[in-house]
């Protein structure tokens, strides 16, 4: 695997294969903690390396993550919190005040260390990005777990409801009609009719979607 950069984050840059390795490292931690496939991981965090490795490590342990605004606080980060039901929370260490106060009884904190690139571009002085003592530290679990040797399968059939996320839904023309009805003027199907093949192009107004290139270890 090469070990060109695969992102980075000021000076700072990681492998892929770094990436992969802190990733599989906090897969194995979400794990130990009682992370189960499709429980939810919120990162309170601004853009950073750990923030991509987060996300990774919380879909090799077969969590679904929640990235959350890191300007929220009051009653909206409470919301997404308890809406989510968040087991594991991934905060950057000058925001624990927000997360502290509005955090559901059953969710963990994980603290993340805030970069110097970050620091300094939010003006954080040294007493706003010292660690606070009363959660574990991300970097501080990583040096002491071990890689995942297996990532978790991820079972999401039946785990739509409250506080699981929304219901996917086709736009309103792709969306067949209601109760079994045929559309209004759509002659019935009588026996032996061949059915309806769908359009091989895009209906107008819609655009096949692209491959989404989020990963940046891609």
């Amino acid at each position: 695997m090469s070990n060109a950069p695969a992102i980075r984050s000021g000076p700072r840059a990681r492998s892929r294969a770094e990436v992969q390795r802190r990733a599989a490292i906090i897969a194995n931690v979400l794990q130990t903690m009682g992370i189960r496939p499709a429980d939810r991981v919120v990162t309170v965090m601004r853009n950073d390396i750990a923030f991509v490795e987060a996300h990774l490590g919380a879909q090799l342990a077969g969590a679904l993550p929640v990235p959350c605004n890191w300007h929220w606080s009051g009653e909206d980060l409470r919301h997404l919190l308890a809406d989510s039901a968040a087991k594991v929370v991934f905060v950057h260490t000058d925001l624990l005040g927000p997360v502290e106060a509005v955090l559901p009884p059953d969710a963990r904190i994980i603290e993340v260390g805030v970069p110097p690139e970050v620091a300094e571009a939010y003006a954080l002085g040294a007493a706003r990005t010292a660690a606070s003592g009363r959660h574990p530290l991300l970097e501080t679990l990583i040096a002491e777990t071990e890689p995942i040797t297996e990532p978790a399968e991820r079972q999401l059939i039946g785990m739509v409801g409250r506080g699981q996320g929304p219901r996917p839904r086709l736009p309103r023309r792709l969306q067949g009609p209601p109760s079994g009805r045929p559309r209004k003027g759509t002659p019935p199907r009588g026996l032996g009719q061949a059915p309806q093949t769908p359009p091989t192009r895009p209906l107008r107004g819609e655009h096949r979607p692209h491959h989404l290139r989020t990963n940046p270890c891609g």
